[in-house]
C-alpha cells in the first residue's frame, strides 16, 4: 500500500509517507515554510514526498488524517458554549477557523491530491500516537501511555500494543478526557513563566533546576494523583478557553504570585566562566524558579503513576509513550529507575508532528502490512540537498553581499575572508580538519544528508563544539544562538565511550539515549572534558551515536575522541534563535553569514571565516 499521513492546524503540522513498504520520508511543514512550528496545511511538505516517491496524489491507496475534525469540533464548539456568553470572541473566532477551513480537512485532501473521497480517511488523535509509540519500537508487545494537549477530546490514553503477522492490535484501556490534561497544566505554567505554550515548555523544564519544589502543596490541589496511579485536575485554577488572554485564573495568581512578565531577563546560568562570580537572584526571580520546579515534580508524580498504572494493567515489561508530554526527558528519566518496565521507547517526534506518521503505521497495521522497516523508523527522514548550486553561488559574493545580513555586534564581513575548500572523495580528510576546527575553539555547523524528523538535531543538521571549553559554549549562546544561560547544552557521544560517561548503563543503553530523550547524571570522572554540556545539578541529555546510526558522524565522534581521549561533542540544533532548524545549504549558508558561526561543513566541503 501506499499511504501518506497528514497532520495541521494545531501543532506543528506535517506529513509522511510510506510506499508499499519503504519509508519515502517524513518532515515537519516549518522545515519548508521557515515558521517555528507552523501549524498549516503542510502543502509544500506533501509536493516533496509526492516527488520524492515519483508519485502523483491520484495514485495513493490511502490517505490519512491524523484525527477527526468532526469529533475535535465538537469539543471546541461545547468548550466553548458552555461558557457564553463570557467568552464570545473565543466562540467568534473558533468558528471562523472551523467553518472556514479546518472542518473540511478531507475534503481538501481528496480535491488537492486528486483522490477520491472514499480513499481519504481519518484516525483517532490519540491512535495516531499510539501507533506512532509502538510501531517504531520493534516491539511485538508493549504497554502505551499517549501523553498530550487534548485530541478530539482525549488527553491522556492507556493502552496495550500487540503485532502479529503484520497486523496491529491496538487496544485503549483507560484515557483521560478534556480538561483533565497534563499537557495543558504544563503549558499553562509555561505561560505563567512568561515563556511561549506549546514551543519554551523546555525553558520550564531549565528553570525548574534551580529552584526548590516548595509550591508543591498548592500545585498538588490542582493535580491530584492518586495512590492507584489515575489523576484528577481542579480545573478552577485554569481558563483555557479565553481568546488572547492567559490560561490560568486570578486563583493561581492569588496562590503563587504575580506571573512572570514574558522577556524578564533571568539571572540563572547552567555555566560560567571559572572565577566569574554568580549573579544573586532577586526574591521572584527564584519564586519564578520555584513555581518551575513544583509543576516539574507534581508532572513527574501524575506520570510515573499512570506507569506503574499501565504496568499493573498489562503485565508488560516494555513501555512506549508518545505525545508532546513525552518530550519532557526529565521525567522520562524517573521512568527508568521507579517503574517496572525494562525498556522504554518513544520515537524521534513523539508531538503531533510524528502523529502524521502514526496515522500511516495505524492505516497499515489495519491491513496486516506493517513490514520491517515501518517498525524501525529512526530519525533521518527529512529531504536531502546537493550543496552544488550554494558552493557555486559562493564564487559571485564578495563582503558586501554578506554585510545585509551580519547581527549587530559582530565583526564586520570585511574583518575576515573566506575560505571553501572542497574535500569530495576525501571523506578521512573532511573529518580531520573539521576535528582540527573543534579543537582550535571554533563553532562547526554540520550539515549532511536528509534533516531529522522531530526537534531535536541529531548528527546532521547540528551546531557542535568541544564540550569542555566553556567559552566556546558562551559564545555559541550569545552570538550564534542567542540563547537563555539557564538553558543547558547537550552532548553526542560515541557508543564505545558512553559507560565511561554514564556507568550506571552498564547493563545496557536505554534505547531514550539515542535520540537526546532522557536527563541522566554524568560520571564526575568525565566531568571536565564535558564541563560545557553539563547542567548546574551534573546532568546532561545525551545522545548515544551507534555507527549504525549515522556513520559520517559516528565517524566525526571517534576522531574527536582520538585526540582528546573522549568521543564526545556538544551538539545542539543548526538553528538561531525563533527559527526551525536549517532544511537547505542555502538556509545553513544564512546562519553562517549572520551570526558569529566559524565552520560550516556542508556536505563535502568546508567553509572558514579567517579572520586577519
Amino acid at each position: 500500500m501506499r499511504v501518506l499521513g497528514v497532520s495541521a492546524h494545531f501543532h506543528t503540522a506535517a506529513a509522511a509517507l510510506i510506499d508499499n513498504g519503504r519509508v519515502v520520508g517524513a518532515a515537519a511543514e516549518e522545515r519548508f515554510t521557515r515558521v517555528k512550528h507552523d501549524p498549516i496545511f503542510p502543502e509544500r511538505t506533501i509536493a516533496w514526498l509526492l516527488d520524492e516517491a515519483g508519485v502523483r496524489g491520484a495514485d495513493l491507496d490511502r490517505v490519512v488524517f491524523y484525527e477527526q475534525p468532526h469529533v475535535k469540533f465538537t469539543r471546541v464548539l461545547a468548550s466553548t458554549l458552555s461558557t457564553f456568553p463570557r467568552h464570545h470572541r473565543s466562540f467568534g473566532s473558533a468558528m471562523k477557523r472551523w467553518l472556514g477551513d479546518r472542518l473540511w480537512t478531507t475534503n481538501k485532501l481528496s480535491r488537492i491530491l486528486d483522490v477520491h473521497p472514499d480513499r481519504v480517511g481519518v484516525v483517532v488523535h490519540h491512535r495516531s500516537h499510539a501507533s506512532q509509540a509502538f510501531v517504531g519500537s520493534g516491539y511485538d508487545e508493549s504497554a502505551i501511555l499517549t501523553l498530550d494537549g487534548v485530541g478530539e477530546w482525549d488527553t491522556t490514553g492507556l493502552g496495550h500494543g500487540r503485532i502479529r503477522d503484520g497486523a496491529l492490535e491496538l487496544n485503549v484501556l483507560e484515557t483521560h478526557r478534556y480538561p483533565d490534561s497534563l499537557g495543558l497544566f504544563y503549558a499553562a505554567f509555561t505561560t505563567f513563566l512568561g515563556f511561549r505554550a506549546n514551543s519554551e515548555e523546555c525553558s520550564t523544564m531549565a528553570l525548574a533546576t534551580f529552584g526548590e519544589p516548595r509550591y508543591a502543596p498548592v500545585v498538588r490541589q490542582i493535580l491530584k494523583v492518586g495512590t492507584d496511579g489515575s489523576y484528577r485536575f481542579d480545573n478552577s485554577w485554569f481558563d483555557f478557553v479565553s481568546l488572547g488572554q492567559a490560561p490560568f485564573t486570578k486563583k493561581l495568581i492569588s496562590a503563587l504570585g504575580p506571573p512572570r512578565t514574558p522577556g524578564m531577563p533571568l539571572p540563572f546560568e547552567s555555566f560560567r566562566m571559572p572565577g566569574a562570580e554568580p549573579v544573586a537572584p532577586t526574591e521572584d526571580h527564584q519564586r519564578y524558579a520555584d513555581i518551575a520546579a513544583s509543576a516539574q515534580l507534581v508532572l513527574e508524580e501524575a506520570i510515573l503513576g499512570l506507569a506503574k498504572r499501565a504496568a499493573r494493567l498489562t503485565g508488560c515489561s516494555r513501555l512506549c509513550l508518545s505525545g508532546g508530554v513525552a518530550l519532557n526527558c526529565v521525567a522520562t528519566a524517573r521512568l527508568l529507575e521507579e517503574t517496572p518496565f525494562e525498556h522504554i521507547w518513544i520515537p524521534p517526534d513523539p508531538g503531533d508532528g510524528g502523529a502524521a506518521l502514526g496515522a500511516v503505521q495505524h492505516v497499515l497495521g489495519e491491513h496486516g502490512q506493517l513490514g520491517a522497516e515501518a517498525r524501525s523508523i529512526g530519525p533521518y527522514l527529512g529531504r536531502s540537498y546537493d550543496p552544488t548550486p550554494t558552493l557555486d553561488m559562493l564564487t559571485h559574493m564578495g563582503p558586501d553581499s554578506w554585510s545585509a545580513y551580519r547581527q549587530p555586534g559582530l565583526p564586520p564581513p570585511e574583518a575576515y575572508t573566506l575560505s571553501v575548500e572542497r574535500l569530495s572523495g576525501d571523506e578521512a580528510g573532511l573529518i580531520a580538519r573539521t576535528v582540527d576546527d573543534l579543537l582550535a575553539g571554533r563553532i562547526v555547523g554540520w550539515f549532511q544528508g536528509g534533516f531529522e524528523f522531530g526537534p531535536r538535531a541529531l548528527g546532521n543538521r547540528s551546531l557542535l563544539a568541544h564540550p569542555a571549553r566553556v567559552e566556546t559554549a558562551l559564545k555559541l549562546s550569545t552570538r550564534v544562538k542567542a540563547r537563555a544561560p539557564f538553558r543547558p547544552y547537550a552532548f553526542s557521544i560515541a557508543e564505545a565511550h558512553a559507560l565511561r560517561a554514564f556507568p550506571q548503563w552498564s547493563d545496557g543503553i536505554p534505547a531514550m539515549a539515542r535520540w537526546m530523550q532522557v536527563v541522566v547524571p554524568v560520571s564526575a570522572a568525565v566531568h571536565d572534558q564535558v564541563r560545557a554540556t553539563l547542567h548546574i545539578d551534573g546532568t546532561t541529555r545525551p545522545q548515544v551515536v551507534a555507527a549504525s546510526d549515522n556513520p559520517r558522524y559516528h565517524k566525526l565522534l571517534t576522531a574527536f575522541g582520538q585526540q582528546t581521549g573522549l568521543a564526545a561533542l556538544l551538539n545542539t540544533s543548526f538553528n538561531a534563535r525563533g527559527e526551525p532548524i536549517v532544511s537547505s545549504p542555502d538556509e545553513a549558508l544564512m546562519v553562517f553569514a549572520r551570526t558569529d558561526l566559524d565552520t560550516l561543513v556542508l556536505g563535502d566541503a568546508i567553509l572558514r571565516k579567517v579572520y586577519s
